[in-house]
């Protein structure tokens, strides 16, 4: 989003723009300058009632009074907040109204197991759980009701459960339980100040056999929400589909970059991305562009192909976003045929805040996943002299910038230790603007500078190869980035067996092809044997001359 892009708000002087477009902390978002355009369009699980349209001006109200609500029971700036629920509205008000609140949010997949939640939620120092409010009547039956109680019970946390209300929109309920016997404000005001280097959020890296948590600051994720808006030139009033879960990195991105560019965003029935309705929002809410996992892009084209679906002009999109997930070689023009619009791939570590590279529909190279973006520097080093590799040389990418997590792993100093490192003029001092850190993936730059990721079985780190159970760049990205390679051969490219639709057209052109050389073979047998016959026919007839002939001399002889 550029200033340019706004001339419809309004005519704006200068230092409006320059406000609008400030971002250094969460609770600057969403912007109420965009007012009465739409932000959140929700779609109910039952489809005989109709969906929600929620401007800006109304979500930043929602969140206002929680987040108001929130500091009258004593929760302070600095605290840390968990939010077990499933993907929707109401995760997405509760993250921005900690924010709001200066609170630290630790939002959580909730399939994730019981025991793995309780030993993060220790480890993020979470003192309340936010979960989802289920009726009375269905809470011995309901498994994450009771999940969430017993995670509470081990961790002696807090629950508080979060709501939607048609009239009044998202808000929460504390069961009579307080943060803290007096209000946040209780001691002065100064505890509210809300500095860019406070931590915004702690995310989770779940491995095989242990987690690692990076704490965000709320510089960090500002500055990669700024860099999304701008790489992808995202405008007012433009909408997409909320298909990543907001617990996750890839979530949250598109949920404030839409929030702070004034976009709005689709949120389909119970939160759930269901491809088969996707065409529908294009067509009604005017979905002009997706950020999809890899996996979603596929299940996507192939209810384009299956529904028969004709992308017509008017429902064309600006692009469609592939991240978290590497397509196969060759996939992304047949995919762009499909859709008829550019399919851009993109890297986000957790590292990096879930954005390092990108390719966009103004410049792109397929099977690669981008350039690095503006303010994050990329590199492909040897995991063990740290020495950056050259253009065509596989390594270890690791990432440095203005939104990289420096400060490393909280709960893992050996890990830490080994995946942070610093350039040789940057030894002596060794800020943590100035670190790189090895994000657990290897790749490689071509001679333009467009990034290649490859897909290895475990995360390789000095600390001594930690198995994997998905990769960095994965697990908060809410899906698997790649796939597991061949059992006992050299991890090859990431990649992806081809969607449905593609597998028919193959199939269909191995067939045709298949049946034509089996006429052709058909044919040369046909030909062969008439060929055989009329040489058999010859000789006979040969034959049967020069037994006429013969018998012809007999009788004469006779």
């Amino acid at each position: 989003m550029t200033i340019s892009r706004l001339g419809s708000l309004g005519g704006l002087n200068e230092k409006q723009q320059e406000e609008l477009l400030r971002l250094d902390t969460l609770n600057y978002v969403p912007k109420v300058t965009y007012s009465t355009r739409p932000c959140m369009v929700v779609y109910p699980e039952n489809p005989r009632m109709k969906k929600r349209t929620y401007s800006h001006i109304e979500i930043a109200l929602m969140i206002e009074r929680n987040a108001a609500k929130i500091r009258e029971l004593g929760l302070k700036p600095r605290e840390a907040v968990a939010l077990i629920a499933p993907n929707g509205m109401e995760l997405a008000i509760l993250f921005m109204t900690l924010q709001w609140a200066g609170a630290i949010g630790v939002p959580l997949d909730p399939s994730l197991g019981e025991d793995f939640m309780a030993e993060v939620i220790k480890d993020t120092g979470c003192k309340i759980i936010i979960s989802p409010l289920i009726e009375a009547s269905e809470r011995k039956t309901n498994e994450l009701w009771n999940k969430v109680e017993r995670i509470a019970k081990k961790t002696e946390a807090i629950s508080w459960h979060m709501y939607f209300d048609r009239n009044s929109g998202v808000g929460f309920e504390t069961g009579g339980v307080r943060a803290a016997k007096h209000a946040a404000w209780h001691s002065g005001n100064k505890d509210l100040t809300l500095d860019p280097k406070e931590i915004a959020m702690r995310v989770v890296v779940p491995l095989k056999g242990k987690h690692l948590v990076l704490s965000l600051k709320q510089e960090d994720y500002c500055y990669a929400i700024k860099s999304f808006a701008k790489t992808y030139e995202l405008k007012p009033s433009v909408m997409t589909v909320l298909s990543s879960p907001v617990y996750s990195l890839q979530g949250l991105l598109t949920v404030l970059a839409v929030m702070y560019s004034g976009g709005g965003m689709v949120i389909q029935a119970g939160g759930t991305f269901e491809p088969s309705k996707v065409w529908d929002n294009v067509k009604e809410d005017q979905v002009k562009w997706m950020s999809l996992t890899s996996e979603q892009v596929i299940e996507l084209a192939n209810v384009t192909i299956d529904s028969k679906v004709e992308v017509t002009k008017d429902m064309q999109l600006d692009f469609i976003r592939s991240c978290p997930g590497v397509l196969a070689k060759g996939q992304v023009e047949k995919l762009e045929k499909i859709f008829k619009c550019p399919v851009v791939e993109s890297y986000g570590p957790p590292e990096a805040s879930g954005f390092a590279t990108a390719n966009t529909e103004f410049e792109q190279k397929s099977s690669t996943l981008g350039k690095a973006v503006r303010g994050v520097n990329v590199g492909v080093f040897d995991l063990v002299t740290k020495k950056r590799k050259g253009p065509n040389e596989r390594g270890h990418i690791a990432v440095m910038g203005e939104n990289v997590i420096g400060t490393g792993y909280d709960n893992d100093a050996d890990e830490t230790e080994n995946s942070r490192f610093w350039d040789e003029n940057d030894l002596e001092h060794k800020s943590i603007e100035d670190a790189w850190m090895f994000t657990g993936d290897e790749g490689e730059f071509d001679d333009e500078g467009f990034l290649t990721v490859y897909l290895q079985e475990e995360r390789k780190l000095a600390a001594g190869k930690i198995a994997a159970g998905a990769l960095g760049a994965a697990a908060v990205g809410g899906a698997a980035a790649g796939i597991a390679s061949a059992a006992g051969g050299e991890p090859e490219q990431a990649s992806r067996g081809l969607p449905s639709m593609f597998e028919e057209e193959e199939q269909k052109k191995a067939a045709a092809a298949a049946a034509a050389e089996k006429k052709k073979q058909e044919d040369a047998e046909k030909k062969k044997k008439a060929e055989e016959e009329a040489k058999r026919k010859k000789e006979e007839e040969k034959k049967a001359k020069e037994e006429e002939k013969k018998a012809k001399e007999e009788e004469k002889k006779a």
